[in-house]
């Protein structure tokens, strides 16, 4: 064989071998943000809908099918008729009616709850007779109403007071 046909058969130019385009590897800084990215992502809905998951399961795991023994509900005692002292005489006691700095008068009520009736008004300061007391259970507290008996404007009033606006005369 020639070296003209040699020539001819080889796969080199005659100025030499091609050169070859450099081999580059793709970008990965745009991939590897987006994989951050994505990654958080997965995280954040993992711990938000695993930790309300694990809400889920512990409510349920609580409520049972079966009823379980409540006890009935206890109810205190009656107060020790706020932190006065009112005297045990067989004569009725004197209080002195107390509002808050808001409010002029104490609401005197038909009957001892706050859904009662206000029949009449009674300034603050002014002294009433107290004739009896009651504890009653409203919702869920034990409240206490003194009956009492006083003037206003020269006319006499009878009703209930809540112990909260009414202190013993001789009481700061």
């Amino acid at each position: 064989m020639s070296e003209l046909d040699a020539g001819l058969l080889s796969t080199s130019s005659p100025a030499g071998p091609a050169p070859e385009a450099p081999v580059t590897a793709p970008s990965r800084r745009g991939t590897s943000a987006f994989a951050f990215l994505v990654g958080l992502w997965i995280f954040l809905l993992t711990a938000f809908f695993g930790a309300s998951g694990v809400a889920m399961v512990m409510r349920w795991s609580r409520s049972s099918s079966t009823p379980e023994a409540t006890q009935a509900p206890v109810v205190p005692p009656p107060p020790s008729f706020t932190s006065q002292t009112w005297p045990s005489s067989p004569q009725p006691a004197r209080a002195i009616v107390t509002v808050p700095a808001i409010r002029k008068n104490g609401i005197v009520r038909a009957e001892p709850t706050v859904n009662s009736k206000a029949v009449n008004v009674i300034a603050g300061g002014e002294v009433v007779e107290v004739d009896d007391r009651r504890a009653v259970q409203e919702q869920t507290r034990v409240e206490v109403w003194f009956h009492i008996r006083g003037t206003v404007q020269g006319r006499p009033v009878s009703g209930w007071m809540h112990s909260d606006i009414l202190r013993p005369v001789g009481q700061q």
